[in-house]
C-alpha cells in the first residue's frame, strides 16, 4: 500500500521522526524504545517506540529504509499559502511536491540517516530573497530563505511529499 504524505528533511537531525497519528494509520509495528530527545533551548522529549519502514522515489527506483522515533507532533508549515506567482519555477521539473507552497502537517522528518542519502547533484537559484531548488533522488525540493516584499518577515522552507510503501 502507498501513502502519500508530506515530510521535512534536516540534515542535523540525529535521529528520524514520525508522527504517532501517521504511524498508527499506516500499521507500522512499533517497538518500545526510551529515548531521550535534547533540542532547541534545551528541551527534552521523551520517546516511548521507534518504527521502520522504507521511504520509495516516484521518479527512480531509489529506495531508503529507516527507523523512526514516533512521536506526537513534528511541525507545521506556514499558516497561509506562499505566494508563488513570480518564482519562475522551471517548466518540466519534477517536484518531490507540487503543492510545497500550501500549509501542511509534517508527519515525517528525516535526519543526517537518509538526508545525504537522497542528495543528487544539481541546484537551481530562483533569484534574490528566493529559494533555491535542490535536486534528490525524491525528486526536486524547495529549500532555502524566501523574503515576501509585502511583509517583513522570513520563511524557511524545506519541504516534499513522497510516496511511503512498508512491508
Amino acid at each position: 500500500i502507498n501513502w502519500g504524505e508530506r515530510y521535512f528533511s534536516d540534515s542535523c537531525s540525529e535521529v528520524n521522526f514520525m508522527t504517532d497519528d501517521f504511524s498508527q494509520r499506516l500499521s507500522l509495528p512499533r517497538r518500545r524504545q526510551d529515548i531521550q530527545i535534547r533540542s532547541i533551548g534545551d528541551i527534552n522529549t521523551k520517546i516511548k517506540h521507534k518504527t521502520f519502514t522504507n521511504i520509495k522515489s516516484r521518479f527512480t527506483n531509489f529506495e531508503l529504509s529507516l527507523s523512526f522515533c514516533v512521536t506526537s507532533h513534528i511541525s507545521y508549515q506556514p499558516e497561509s499559502e506562499i505566494d508563488i506567482s513570480s518564482w519562475n519555477l522551471p517548466p518540466n521539473t519534477k517536484l518531490a511536491d507540487e503543492n510545497f507552497f500550501k500549509s501542511k502537517r509534517i508527519d515525517l522528518l528525516i535526519g543526517t540517516e537518509g538526508f545525504f542519502d537522497m542528495l543528487s547533484v544539481g541546484q537551481i537559484k530562483l533569484g534574490s530573497n528566493l529559494p533555491t531548488l535542490q535536486k534528490t533522488l525524491l525528486g526536486w525540493v524547495v529549500s532555502g530563505k524566501y523574503s515576501a516584499t509585502t511583509r517583513s518577515s522570513s520563511t524557511c522552507l524545506l519541504s516534499c511529499e513522497e510516496m511511503i510503501n512498508y512491508n
